[in-house]
């Protein structure tokens, strides 16, 4: 009996180790595989916080942008009310423009055109319109005349007689208002060199008289 139960006993602890030994290589199993495991959670979450980078540079650029395009349409709108109060403060110019372009009397200007050497506002009134017109002039240079208070600017009387001499001259003053066919005007095509060759005269007292 007793080596029964000795016997018994040694088959218990034989089969106890084989147990734990199969545990050791199940276990060891499990290691492993909880290292790929955590190897790839590692991976992922490095992916998921690059991405999580990208999307708030992207985001703070898109906010970057619309604050750009809000101070631009600012900037726009405060231009356009500008534009809109200059225009309202020209009106009144341009009716006594139009007024004074609808008194001329071409028997006036046929006087005028006979004049050897007119009145100097005179000389500058036909400059400034071949300027509008675009008609070839003969510009010289600006010289200092002290008993005048300045620079002086020379005219181009010749000019301004060949726009006179014109038969069309009042014609090509209306058309300068109106119209062609493609819905513009001479005026429509006032550009900066226009305006700078203009802005001479425009600062002269005697223009404003």
């Amino acid at each position: 009996i007793l080596a029964e139960n000795i016997g018994g006993g040694l088959k218990k602890l034989h089969q106890a180790g084989e147990d734990v030994r199969l545990m050791k290589i199940n276990l060891a199993d499990k290691e492993a595989n909880l290292q790929i495991a955590t190897k790839e959670t590692d991976a992922l979450l490095l992916e998921i916080t690059e991405a999580t980078g990208v999307a708030e540079k992207k985001e703070q650029e898109v906010g970057a942008v619309q604050e750009m395009l809000q101070r631009d349409a600012k900037k726009v709108g405060a231009v356009a009310q500008d534009a809109e109060q200059d225009l309202a403060a020209a009106e009144p110019m341009l009716l006594a423009a139009n007024e004074a372009l609808n008194s001329i009397d071409p028997k006036a200007l046929n006087t005028v055109k006979k004049l050897a050497n007119p009145p100097a506002l005179v000389k500058r009134i036909t400059d400034g319109v071949c300027v509008l017109l675009h008609d070839p002039m003969e510009m010289k240079h600006c010289e200092a005349v002290p008993e005048k208070g300045g620079v002086w600017i020379r005219d181009s009387w010749e000019a301004g007689r060949r726009f006179l001499s014109d038969m069309k001259a009042i014609e090509r003053l209306y058309m300068f208002k109106g119209k062609d066919e493609g819905g513009k005007g001479l005026k429509d095509q006032i550009n900066e060199e226009t305006c700078e060759l203009l802005l001479p005269y425009l600062n002269m007292k005697e223009w404003s008289k």
